[in-house]
């Protein structure tokens, strides 16, 4: 039996939106609903409506096991029926639609249990005809007003399961508390005169909760792991509407439960619980008793917080750059809403009318990058070696993958002044060319020789490698500080990774000798090294330690002990706790600062870091008024293509302005 396709009507104004009436009906097994036409304008007084927040394909996480047969269901569209008010003189005629099967759960569960406050609801795949490009374009343009002007928005997670009485038990039991009290027992819990990480069930005694087992843990997981959590839209979603519930099959809960106070609550119990309390007694490598407590899933928490608590993003979204680098992690199904999705909140002042799907999705980042400001713009570049995009300019950053690595700029590394000089700050030339990024700099240096990345460094024989590099600069003449001090800085761009001091030597010089002898002698054990290579790594060790004044680099007998230690089968782990030292303190930094970058040395005799695809021969760039220089490599035309900013010691506070001449620079 053919069915007639839905003809959508054009909409009256450029205010109006479509609704559909919560009277939905199920006949012979086929859903129905009628839509009808109001303007949102506030001073109209538009009928009180609610939105619906959901994801239009599979609502679990594609981690998630579930068997082929299923997702295959989740694949295919579902009909519905749709007309026009009854009540109209001029009738519509009623046609077919076919939707996402979660959206058609959703519906499915709201004809059974419809809320007694909902009169009218807009779902977007029905209310927006999504073949009239124009008519697409300027419903999103106005999502913004269709969200703020809301009731409330329904989050629809799709159908529960027995992963999700856990966290709607949860949600049940904070919602209960007045804002004060909660407040208030979460500051006792963090104060409490014993540590959370000693008595794990503390924030939970405050909050009179009981404590999760690790069955309720994993449910937790799973439930977190919903797609709805992690796409770009829930961003605008979730800040915009003044009131919200969670659905999730037939559990209900207010959305200010979950989203502002239970991952608050996971968030500070899985942070001051602390690595410690959770290593096994013979694991000194601090591994997690369990891969829900591991940094990863605490991670996953604090992410989620950061994409759908309205007071998290209230006091995050400062800046346009800043929800670009939120939207980059999330998914949707049309890489344009990476940028889109974002545009419309009315804490940026920002063209809509950018919002173009006509537009390709390389015209859409180009536009957006062209029109952003270049500083944070050329930080929030991502490594040439993640990019997905064909066709983009160097220097637009590719909004379809996560920003990786992040930039220093946001981790204490806004200190720097490689190219700043006076109140002149970093800016564009004119440009006949769109895709040519014109700007005032010149070349400081050239790299020319390569070391390990972070991987290779802590994983393989990369440190060995990198160190035997800095020899051969330094038997070259070069000069510094002092050679491994100025080593173990550059490596973690001279910063923690979370302030804007650089690191004690008192503290940081100790801790890399630690890293250092770890490395070293895990790569021996892991090599099966002997001989003659044992030979060399002795000769090395002893011809760096000779031209160093620091202790911050392990002995041959340091190495060739803790070989011996760790070989033995009767290897003790206080006498490794007292061997290592405290590594970790060196090796958090070198995490938060170095992973996904890159050690070399240029032609001058500087150490730098950079991207893991830096080569011989690209060049060391100083922009006019950036914080960093930047790697360039030169094309056949003249003009260069960009790798990324780099840290290179010597040059971070502006060493070489005094040098040369700024010239124009072209990027392609």
């Amino acid at each position: 039996m053919e069915h007639t396709h839905y003809q959508y009507r054009p909409l009256l104004n450029p205010d109006s939106i479509r609704l559909i009436s919560a009277d939905l009906a199920i006949n012979n097994g086929i859903l129905s609903c009628q839509l009808v036409e109001v303007d949102v304008d506030s001073k109209k007084s538009p009928p009180p409506y609610h939105t619906l927040s959901y994801t239009w394909g599979n609502p679990h996480s594609v981690a998630k096991d579930v068997p082929n047969s299923e997702l295959d269901i989740l694949k295919q569209p579902t009909r519905i029926t749709v007309s026009g008010p009854p009540s109209s003189m001029d009738a519509w005629p009623s046609g077919s639609l076919w939707i996402t099967k979660n959206l058609h759960d959703f519906l499915q569960e709201f004809c059974r249990n419809p809320p007694s406050d909902v009169q009218y609801i807009w779902v977007d795949s029905i209310c927006i005809s999504q073949t009239d490009l124009d008519e697409r374009n300027a419903q999103v343009r106005m999502m913004s007003k269709t969200f703020a002007n809301c009731e409330s928005v329904i989050v629809w997670l799709g159908l529960d399961d027995p992963d999700t009485p856990t966290p709607f038990i949860e949600m049940e039991t904070l919602n209960n508390f007045a804002d004060d009290d909660f407040d208030a027992r979460m500051k006792l819990a963090s104060a409490g005169p014993e540590k959370i990480y000693a008595n794990t069930s503390s924030i939970f005694h405050y909050l009179e909760i009981s404590p999760f087992t690790d069955e309720q843990w994993e449910g937790l997981a799973l439930f977190l792991d919903r797609s709805w959590f992690h796409r770009v839209w829930t961003i605008q979603e979730s800040l915009l509407p003044s009131n919200g519930v969670l659905w999730c099959g037939e559990f209900r809960t207010p959305i200010k439960g979950f989203l502002d106070r239970s991952l608050m609550v996971l968030d500070t119990y899985l942070a001051e619980r602390g690595i410690s309390a959770l290593k096994h007694p013979e694991n000194h490598y601090k591994e997690y008793s369990h891969k829900i407590y591991s940094s990863a899933f605490k991670d996953r928490i604090s992410a989620i917080r950061s994409r759908t608590s309205k007071t998290f993003l209230r006091g995050k979204l400062h800046s346009i750059h800043v929800a670009t680098r939120m939207s980059r992690s999330r998914q949707c199904s049309d890489p344009r809403d990476k940028i889109f999705a974002i545009l419309g909140l009315s804490t940026f002042d920002w063209p809509v009318d950018d919002i173009d799907y006509k537009k390709s999705v390389q015209d859409v980042f180009l536009e957006f990058s062209s029109k952003s400001s270049l500083g944070p713009l050329l930080y929030s570049i991502e490594d040439p070696s993640t990019r997905v995009t064909m066709g983009l300019p160097s220097w637009v950053p590719d909004y379809c993958v996560d920003l990786y690595p992040v930039s220093w700029m946001t981790r204490g590394g806004s200190i720097y002044s490689a190219g700043i000089q006076g109140e002149c700050p970093l800016r564009r030339l004119d440009s006949q060319d769109n895709k040519i990024l014109a700007v005032s700099g010149f070349v400081v240096d050239t790299v020319d020789a390569i070391g390990a990345d972070y991987d290779e460094m802590t994983k393989g024989g990369g440190l060995l490698d990198s160190l035997e590099l800095l020899e051969e600069k330094l038997d070259n003449g070069s000069t510094y500080e002092d050679i491994i001090e100025a080593f173990w800085r550059t490596l973690i761009a001279d910063l923690p990774g979370n302030s804007n001091r650089h690191p004690s030597s008192k503290v940081y010089g100790p801790s890399f000798r630690s890293a250092s002898l770890h490395l070293i002698a895990a790569q021996i054990l892991k090599a099966e090294i002997s001989g003659s290579q044992l030979l060399s790594v002795k000769s090395l060790l002893e011809s760096l330690l000779a031209k160093s004044k620091s202790h911050d680099l392990p002995t041959w007998d340091d190495v060739s002990n803790l070989v011996s230690l760790l070989s033995s089968d009767k290897t003790q782990g206080n006498i490794l706790d007292t061997t290592l030292g405290d590594m970790d303190i060196y090796l958090n930094s070198l995490r938060a600062m170095f992973i996904c970058r890159r050690f070399f040395t240029t032609s001058k005799g500087l150490l730098g870091i950079g991207s893991v695809v830096v080569l011989p021969g690209d060049k060391v760039v100083i922009l006019e008024g950036s914080g960093y220089p930047f790697l360039l490599r030169a094309t056949s035309d003249g003009r260069y293509r960009l790798i990324g900013h780099a840290h290179v010691r010597g040059i971070m506070y502006g060493e070489a302005l005094g040098t040369k001449e700024f010239q124009r620079i072209e990027i392609e």
